[in-house]
């Protein structure tokens, strides 16, 4: 499951943490939110790595006559593994970076990662586009973080069921790719016009 996101502007400064576990479990294990931010910095190396390794390719035909990353492009996928977290990566044409630190208990479901990474990548050039928000700084928009955590509430919950059934997949896989298409349609469009307006 998702244990926090985090989005990390193109300087590497922090912009935005959100942590979903309790600060601690029965185990004992230690979930402060200053943990997380450490972990976050702990893997920009190997981010950046990553990010290096895919740029050094040669493009595609699709991207040689569009000029723009495609989400293929953008999702790193696994960047390391970190104590008892996998970190998978993120990242925007402009160098923003969306980082997933997830537990160890489940399989990750790569592809639902991805729409949920897509799908925080359409939150925040929302976010932008409102006249409200500050181009640089955090985040502090209270509609962001709802979008947020309605995006991990999604994988989370869809992670829980397909590990509580035999199948493995099966319904709560679907859930999981037929909830993310749907945020993603309610908050993409080819027209600017469309996208909601985030208040300070």
């Amino acid at each position: 499951m998702i244990a926090c996101i985090t989005v990390v502007g193109k300087r590497n400064e922090l912009l935005y943490l959100q942590t979903f576990l309790p600060p601690t479990d029965p185990n004992g294990s230690y979930y402060d939110p200053l943990r997380f931010h450490f972990l976050a910095h702990s893997a920009l190396d190997a981010f950046d790595e990553r990010s290096a390794g895919k740029s050094s390719r040669p493009p595609t035909s699709s991207a040689s006559f569009t000029g723009a990353n495609t989400a293929n492009d953008m999702f790193l996928g696994h960047l390391c593994p970190i104590e008892e977290f996998r970190v998978y990566g993120y990242q925007t044409s402009t160098h923003l970076k969306l980082i997933a630190i997830l537990t160890e208990n489940e399989p990750v479901r790569e592809n639902d990662l991805k729409n949920v990474l897509q799908g925080l990548h359409t939150l925040y050039v929302s976010y932008l586009q409102s006249p409200f928000s500050p181009l640089s700084g955090k985040i502090t928009s209270a509609r962001f973080a709802k979008g947020v955590e309605r995006q991990v509430s999604v994988y989370n919950q869809s992670t829980s069921n397909s590990s509580s059934s035999s199948g493995g997949g099966g319904i709560g896989s679907g859930l999981a790719a037929l909830s993310s298409s749907r945020l993603l349609a309610s908050t993409s469009s080819t027209g600017t016009s469309s996208f909601p307006r985030f208040p300070t």
